[in-house]
């Protein structure tokens, strides 16, 4: 049977003073990968925190950038970076069209201004042997621009650009993640594992995050059928994500998080 690794985002940072020992912790669970590892370059290259991650058994898994800096500078200094962190590929987390959750109205042209800054940059990233890769939140699915969803406009015109599709945020938004990864599945590069409580989704754009995220797999998120349905693509990794804790305590989020996949039988 196929099985993703799994990594992480956002629960521990290097900034904080036991980082390196829960690094170790969730890399003798079974975690094999981090991002967000960006913060550990130093400033004038040095990779040395690169390496003592991987010694740990925790592999960097992307350099991550902004959109303003995409469209400010393009590529400039990805590629060094990207070699630097021995990674392949760049990690952009929003566009404009996340303005769509504090109540502001996005429009075709400014987000497709945005998509356009997304062709060029994936274009030329892949001429340096790296991929592009665009997280999506709620609204690239909620947004409707003549019968076409942002989601749908934003592959639609490009050619390079992966997705690091964020399962809880498509359901947040109002789709089936798993006929998501069906529909777009060579387009897709990885898979953030997400899950939220069951709740009411608001419709109103003027709207605060969901206040009911959850360890992933004990939530209303199809996860067993998410992992099962981007392994029928090969994709590699499942990477775990809650935008803020419920009950548990971080480590114990983790913790619950991997054992939960790892019980499905999917995960390495």
């Amino acid at each position: 049977m196929k099985k993703m690794k799994i990594g992480f985002i956002g629960y521990i940072r290097p900034d904080e003073p036991d980082f390196w020992e829960n690094a170790k912790a969730l890399a003798d669970l079974g975690y094999q990968g981090m991002e967000g590892a960006t913060a550990l370059l130093g400033p004038d290259g040095n990779t040395d925190q690169i390496k003592r991650l991987r010694d740990i058994g925790l592999q960097p898994l992307t350099v991550s950038v902004g959109m303003d800096q995409l469209t400010e500078k393009g590529i400039q200094g990805l590629p060094e970076k990207a070699h630097l962190m021995g990674v392949d590929n760049v990690s952009v987390y929003s566009c404009s069209i996340l303005n769509g959750h504090m109540g502001k109205h996005v429009t075709y042209d400014g987000f497709m201004k945005d998509v356009e800054v997304l062709a060029h940059t994936s274009a030329a990233l892949k001429q340096e042997g790296l991929t592009l890769r665009y997280h999506n939140h709620a609204p690239e699915f909620r947004m409707v621009y003549d019968g076409l969803t942002a989601f749908e406009l934003l592959l639609r015109n490009t050619d390079d650009l992966q997705i690091l599709l964020d399962v809880a945020w498509a359901a947040y938004g109002g789709v089936d993640p798993v006929q998501v990864i069906n529909e777009w599945g060579p387009r897709l590069h990885a898979l953030h594992l997400k899950d939220f409580q069951h709740a009411p989704l608001r419709t109103a754009w003027k709207e605060p995050y969901h206040s009911a995220f959850t360890s992933v797999g004990s939530g209303v998120v199809n996860i067993r059928g998410c992992m099962k349905a981007a392994l029928d693509f090969d994709l590699t990794w499942g990477i775990m994500e809650q935008d803020s804790m419920n009950q548990l305590s971080v480590m114990d989020t983790l913790r619950t998080s991997y054992c939960n996949v790892k019980e499905y039988g999917l995960a390495e």
